[in-house]
This record gives C-alpha cells, sequence and structure tokens, in this order.
C-alpha cells in the first residue's frame, strides 16, 4: 500500500507542478485551440459539410455533362 501511496504523491505533485507553472497553462490553451481546429476541419470536410457539398454538386454536375455529350 505504500507504493501506492507514493506513486499517487508523486503523480499528485506533478500535477500540482504542471498546472502552478505556466506552461501547464499554456499546453491547455494549445489543447483548447487544437480541439476548435479539428472541429472546424470535421465539420467543413464531413459529407454535409461545405466542403463535402460543393464536392458533391461538383461530380454530379460533371456527370450529367458527360451524360448530355454521350447522348
Amino acid at each position: 500500500m505504500i507504493g501506492l501511496d507514493c506513486s499517487y504523491l508523486k503523480v499528485k505533485n506533478a500535477v500540482v507542478f504542471f498546472i502552478k507553472k505556466r506552461d501547464g497553462v499554456t499546453a491547455l490553451e494549445f489543447a483548447f485551440l487544437i480541439a476548435g481546429v479539428s472541429v472546424t476541419v470535421f465539420l467543413v470536410f464531413s459529407r454535409n459539410g461545405s466542403f463535402g457539398v460543393m464536392q458533391s454538386s461538383m461530380w454530379t454536375a460533371m456527370q450529367e455533362a458527360l451524360n448530355r455529350m454521350l447522348t
């Protein structure tokens, strides 16, 4: 049990040090920034996002143009 208590204290001290140190705040800010960029990229490039709709309409227009040329 003493080993677990010691490990807990080491982890707790590391977390407290990380939070008190300015680098911890910067890392947290970067984590939020990366999460926001990830969500934005996912929404833009998903199937129903603006890029997905544009790409789908482009391929549909090309297919219709080719069908008109071949018939």
